[in-house]
């Protein structure tokens, strides 16, 4: 878990820092786009994820028991 957050917390810092020559404003919409961009992908691939199966012995209890 540890490990996970430094991932998290130091991964923005290295695009940050990658791109501070960068002309004029694109040093900050660099990094705001690599965030979009990130958002983007879990929000899309949160759509294929299955069911828990919690959710799913739920739902097969609330429909035999109904």
């Amino acid at each position: 878990m540890s490990s996970s957050l430094q991932l998290l917390i130091g991964f923005p810092d290295c695009i940050s820092i990658g791109t501070r020559n960068a002309p004029e404003s694109a040093s900050w919409r660099i990094v705001v786009g690599v965030g979009i961009l990130w958002a983007l992908i879990l929000g899309i691939g949160i759509l294929f994820m299955p069911e828990s199966p919690r959710l799913l012995s739920l739902a097969w209890f609330n429909l035999t028991y109904l």
